[in-house]
C-alpha cells in the first residue's frame, strides 16, 4: 500500500459534501427491523449463494435464525470486516440468445451470499436519498430517477445542432467503453 497517493483533502472539499443531518443518517446505528425489512426486500426467487442457500431459506427461518442475521450483518457494517465465507461470490455466464457464439452473447452474474446481499441492501436504503445531493446533475448513473438513456437523448440533441453556422466552434469525442477499459492505465 505504500505506493498509493493520500487523497488531497482540498479536492475533496471543492466538490458537494454530505451536510451534517445526512452524515448523522448515515452514521445512525443499524436496527433489527431495518435489516428483516432489507431481509424480506429481497425476493426470494433471487440466485442462492455460494453456500446453496436462497432468500426464501432465510425469510422462511427468520424467527429461528434472524438475531444471528442482524449481528452478522451489524458486525460487517459496523467493523468493515466479514468472513471469507459470507464474502465469498459465484461468479457465471448466462447466455442471451438461444445458440451463443460469441463471448458477447453471454451475460456474466454473481450469486452472492444473501447476509452481503442483506448489507448491501441496507447501505443502498441509507445512500439513496443522499446521492441526488452530492453527485452532479449531469451524472446519469446510480441516483433514482435518473437514467443512462437520458445522456444519450442529451448526444443526439447536442449531434443534431453540431456544425450549424448559427453554433460557435465546437468538438464531440465518442469512445468506445468496451475498448477503451483495455487501453487505458
Amino acid at each position: 500500500m505504500t505506493n498509493r497517493r493520500k487523497v488531497i483533502a482540498q479536492v475533496l472539499n471543492n466538490g458537494p459534501t454530505a451536510s451534517l443531518q445526512q452524515s448523522l443518517t448515515l452514521l445512525a446505528p443499524i436496527t433489527d427491523e431495518e435489516i428483516k425489512n432489507a431481509m424480506f426486500a429481497i425476493p426470494g426467487t433471487k440466485a442462492p449463494g455460494p453456500d446453496g442457500y436462497s432468500n426464501f431459506f432465510f425469510q422462511d427461518n427468520w424467527e429461528l435464525l434472524g438475531r444471528d442475521i442482524c449481528e452478522a450483518v451489524r458486525s460487517f457494517l459496523y467493523s468493515g470486516k466479514i468472513l471469507k465465507e459470507i464474502n465469498s461470490t459465484t461468479l457465471t455466464i448466462i447466455p442471451k440468445v438461444k445458440c451463443p457464439n460469441t463471448p458477447s452473447d453471454y451475460r456474466p452474474i454473481t450469486c452472492c451470499n444473501v447476509i452481503y446481499k442483506v448489507a448491501t441492501k441496507i447501505l443502498c436504503s441509507k445512500l439513496k436519498d443522499i446521492l441526488p445531493d452530492i453527485v452532479a446533475q449531469n451524472q446519469g448513473g446510480f441516483v433514482k430517477g435518473r437514467l443512462i438513456t437520458h445522456n444519450i437523448l442529451i448526444c443526439q440533441d447536442l449531434e443534431r445542432h453540431y456544425g450549424r453556422r448559427s453554433s460557435r466552434a465546437n468538438c464531440m469525442i465518442k469512445l468506445d467503453l468496451q475498448k477503451a477499459y483495455d487501453t487505458i492505465e
